[in-house]
């Protein structure tokens, strides 16, 4: 995947570039190498951004808050969440809302935060 990242940069095909960083996040997600997965997801972001789409900036956020999910950074996890349900509710995009919300809602639970949980049901 990373091999298609390069090649997709060396054509300057940005989109194509971004979704193969995503493969690569992906795979290292599996690994359970999340210091290289943070990495990948970071170059992810900016590729996203470059495009100028904020439905895909905000599923890439939710990306972002996985890998820091899966670290045990939850802080950072939370903020990526809460930024990325507040795009979709300026997008008016219900769906991804909702798994903006529950993403919000897994950071809580690993913070072993009822109440918090219980607000965004």
């Amino acid at each position: 995947a990373r091999e298609a990242v390069d090649t997709f940069q060396e054509r300057n095909d940005k989109r194509s570039a971004a979704l193969a960083w995503h493969s690569v996040v992906s795979a290292l997600m599996v690994t359970g190498d999340y210091e290289e997965c943070l990495k990948a997801v970071e170059e992810e972001q900016s590729a996203v951004q470059d495009l100028g789409d904020p439905r895909w900036e905000a599923g890439v956020l939710l990306d972002v808050a996985t890998v820091h999910l899966a670290k045990g950074s939850l802080d950072a996890a939370a903020d990526a969440s809460n930024e990325a349900m507040e795009i979709y509710q300026g997008l008016k995009d219900r769906q991804g809302e909702a798994f903006a919300m529950n993403k919000v809602n897994e950071v809580h639970l690993a913070k072993f935060d009822d109440s918090a949980v219980m607000q965004t049901a």
